[in-house]
């Protein structure tokens, strides 16, 4: 896969922007043609919905597998606006699928993308998140999700989100939550507290994942789990490696840095 450094941008959109791009052409793009019924079987007629796209570049990437994609048909939708989206054939809507009306979506997608997003999204929330979401599908429609597991090594997103030494330190989600705040505001500013205790509102552990599945009606067609994700390849240059523990519950929570399924709606007899 191609690598893209930040320093090569004039901004952090920018950067992030091609960074979703490359990630979509050169991962995401040929594991779904390799993997999803939803894509190689409806061709042209294909219609996708991003939630969370944030600037879009994931998801102009998925509008440009087939030049003969209706206007429309590809659809990207965040809590705000960005800029980026001005120069984009994707159609843009700012929507909150947790707080706006949802009806003029469902059921009109082949599938949803739901990348890195389900870990940001409150743990009272989820199981709403998810059966929203898979509203959104048509009957044989599939869902793309992907998120890090909470007690990976960098689950916490400290890599992200703190400035100090630790954000090199592995594992800080393993730290009880009394202990790692006064840990966080000794050697980071004062406001990144308040993002951490976001992420550890709702951090997305595997196992609870698979509860919400059986719960939202949805089940798993395909699976990959990561010990270096494609994402760190592109950003870091180290090799994607698939991970041996999926099936070890314990140690799966702890030694998968990522995850990625293709979920389908469970049909009823």
């Amino acid at each position: 896969m191609r690598k893209t450094k930040r320093k090569d941008y004039d901004s952090w959109q920018s950067y992030y922007w091609s960074y979703q791009k490359i990630l979509a052409e050169d991962y995401y793009i040929p594991y779904l043609l390799g993997n999803s019924n939803a894509l190689k079987s409806k061709a042209s007629n294909f219609s996708a919905i991003d939630i969370g796209c944030g600037n879009g570049g994931f998801v102009d990437a998925v509008n440009s597998i087939n030049k003969n994609f209706s206007k429309g048909s590809i659809r990207g939708i965040e809590i705000k606006e960005f800029s980026s989206w001005n120069n984009s054939k994707t159609t843009y809507s700012v929507h909150n699928i947790l707080k706006d009306d949802n009806k003029d979506y469902r059921q009109k997608y082949d599938m949803v993308i739901i990348r890195d997003v389900i870990e940001h999204i409150h743990k009272k929330d989820k199981e709403l998140f998810i059966a929203e979401a898979a509203s959104f599908l048509r009957p044989e429609g599939e869902m793309l999700i992907t998120f890090p597991p909470y007690f990976s090594p960098f689950g916490l997103h400290q890599q992200a989100i703190m400035k100090s030494f630790l954000k090199y330190i592995p594992f800080l989600s393993l730290l009880p939550k009394p202990i790692l705040r006064r840990v966080v505001n000794h050697f980071e500013s004062e406001d990144v507290w308040d993002k951490i205790e976001e992420i550890i509102d709702s951090g997305m552990t595997i196992s609870n994942f698979k509860k919400i599945l059986k719960k939202t009606g949805l089940s798993v067609y395909k699976k990959r789990f990561f010990s270096v994700r494609p994402s760190h390849e592109i950003r870091y240059g180290i090799k994607t490696l698939r991970s041996p523990f999926g099936y070890f519950p314990v140690f799966r929570e702890l030694l998968i840095l990522g995850t990625c399924y293709i979920l389908k709606i469970k049909k009823t007899s």
